[in-house]
């Protein structure tokens, strides 16, 4: 179902956005968690590529410092994971005009309520309860709160004050097209 929104602007402007619909949303989604993917397991066949050619037969262990290396390392894997899932997109939507790549191959970017740009902290709100719309059955109740939003709107729309939209490629109004004789 397609819906439009309209913005009026302080000097009495009215534009129109149409709005993203739930299915582009979710290919988004879908796009941007296989391009995580690969970065995961590239990231993970390299290190284990860089671990085997890495021989520490001169340095002696202990139980005490081998149980320390243990949580340092499943310390630093949990944060490169969460930086990844959860920072990938709260990066790429601040510094990338709302978008993400998955949100650039569907054509859909993300704004603040009233049409203005994206800014770092709407990013960080919308994206910080991804976590929890994404414990709430892998975006379940999200999706539902889109379908049933006038603005399909997710959680973390509401949240930041957001919405996502279709990109529209800019048209010259009929006035200045440029006419061959």
């Amino acid at each position: 179902m397609d819906r439009n929104i309209d913005i009026r602007t302080p000097e009495s402007i009215v534009f129109s956005y149409e709005l993203a619909g739930v299915g582009s949303r979710f290919l988004a989604v879908a796009a941007d968690l296989a391009i995580q993917m690969i970065i995961v397991i590239g990231l993970f066949v390299g290190l284990g590529l860089l671990a085997s050619h890495v021989h520490l037969g001169h340095v002696k262990s202990t139980p005490a410092i081998d149980q320390l290396g243990t949580s340092i390392l499943v310390g630093v894997l949990v944060f490169v994971n969460f930086l990844i899932f959860f920072g990938y997109f709260i990066l790429f939507e601040a510094f990338w005009h709302g978008q993400t790549p998955g949100k650039r191959l569907l054509g859909i970017r993300v704004v603040r309520d009233g049409g203005f740009p994206l800014e770092f902290w709407g990013s960080l709100i919308r994206n910080i309860l991804r976590i929890g719309e994404l414990m709430l059955g892998f975006y379940v109740v999200s999706a539902i709160t889109s379908i049933f939003s006038p603005e399909n709107k997710r959680i973390g729309d509401y949240a930041a004050g957001t919405i996502v939209i279709r990109d529209s490629s800019y048209e010259f109004p009929r006035a200045f097209r440029f006419q061959t004789p």
